[in-house]
């Protein structure tokens, strides 16, 4: 268990005078000494605060519910509506929300796409801290800094953190129009606007359970990092998407079936044997895509299919080798898959 450093009486007023002189209260430096870097990132954090949620529903000519609602739909409670902790920023932010989705969707839709927005921007939030204590903070404290050292590096590294959130905007663009031309590529003769055609697949690694027993938190960490990030890579040089890490699967996606087909083999490559045995499915067809995830019978196809392949195999079906004629294959027989009323045909893709 990781035990809470300690620091000497005079490292800690000198961090408090810090903090103090930057605005903290006597309230927020009533923490531990170990927690005075937190408060270092809060005070960043609040520094542009200027509005409560009263002043912001009177800024919007809106209800005070109806802002607490807002916050609420995108996971942000507020708990006190007289506490300041809105910038003037968010007045626009709030406004441009009501133009861009609630003007031109249902209260459902409009819902459906702001909780999507506030998973991803959690996510983010959530791997930006976690990325931090793992690494920077971690190397920190094995030099044995001083509190003060540790409470300004986390006020800079929070400084840097807002900086960067000001300025994903201008990669936003960037990602809507590849969305918008895989959309486009993929709804080409489709049976409904609901659906797209595009090639699922699953590459999961066999023996990590045992395997992960066997490392340290930072060994395993460091081991699934370099194994969704290899992914990463190897999905863009593929013209194929990441769609999500599942423990120790990854799922994606690509519009051209022959890119999917390519991915999987080469995830299947780049895992090392003495770490855990890949194996991966593939299928093709039409799916249901709903915020960024897919759902459907190939959806199901494809991960039946990773379950039955042995370690070091990529099998897919009888449909997909039929749309990938050159492809080199071969035969695995006919599978009874959970889920399908006739045996599958599959086939076993070669390197």
């Amino acid at each position: 268990m990781t035990e809470r450093p300690e620091f000497p009486p005079e490292q800690v007023a000198e961090a408090r005078a810090w903090l103090a002189a930057r605005g903290a209260t006597e309230a927020d430096l009533a923490v531990h000494p170990s927690d005075l870097p937190g408060v270092a990132l809060e005070l960043r954090l609040e520094r542009d605060a200027s509005l409560s949620a009263c002043d912001l529903a009177g800024r919007l000519g809106s209800t005070v519910d109806e802002v607490v609602e807002i916050f609420g739909e995108l996971g942000i409670a507020v708990p006190d509506v007289d506490e300041v902790r809105f910038t003037e920023a968010e007045v626009a932010f709030v406004q441009l929300l009501r133009e861009a989705v609630v003007a031109r969707f249902t209260p459902e839709e409009g819902h459906q796409l702001i909780v999507v927005v506030a998973r991803a921007l959690r996510s983010m939030a959530d791997a930006g801290i976690a990325a931090f204590v793992q690494t920077i903070e971690t190397r920190l404290l094995a030099g044995d800094p001083t509190l003060v050292e540790w409470t300004e590096a986390t006020a800079d590294t929070a400084e840097l953190g807002v900086r960067l959130g000001d300025s994903l905007g201008v990669l936003f663009g960037h990602y809507l129009r590849q969305a918008a031309q895989r959309q486009r590529a993929a709804q080409e003769g489709v049976s409904s606007r609901a659906v797209m055609r595009v090639a699922v697949g699953f590459v999961d690694l066999v023996g990590f359970t045992p395997l992960s027993s066997t490392l340290t938190p930072e060994e395993l960490s460091a081991m699934m990092g370099e194994f969704e990030s290899r992914a990463f890579d190897l999905a863009v040089a593929a013209g194929a998407q990441i769609v999500k890490h599942i423990g120790d699967e990854i799922m994606f996606t690509a519009v051209d079936p022959a890119a999917a087909c390519d991915l999987a083999l080469e995830l299947r490559d780049s895992v090392e044997a003495t770490t855990a045995l890949p194996r991966g499915g593939v299928a093709y067809g039409e799916v249901i895509t709903r915020h960024g995830d897919y759902y459907g019978p190939v959806v199901n196809l494809a991960s039946r299919l990773t379950a039955e392949a042995v370690p070091g195999e990529v099998l897919i079906p009888q449909d997909l080798r039929d749309a990938l004629p050159d492809r080199e294959v071969e035969p695995a027989g006919r599978r009874l898959l959970k889920g399908f009323a006739e045996p599958v045909r599959v086939f076993s893709l070669g390197s």
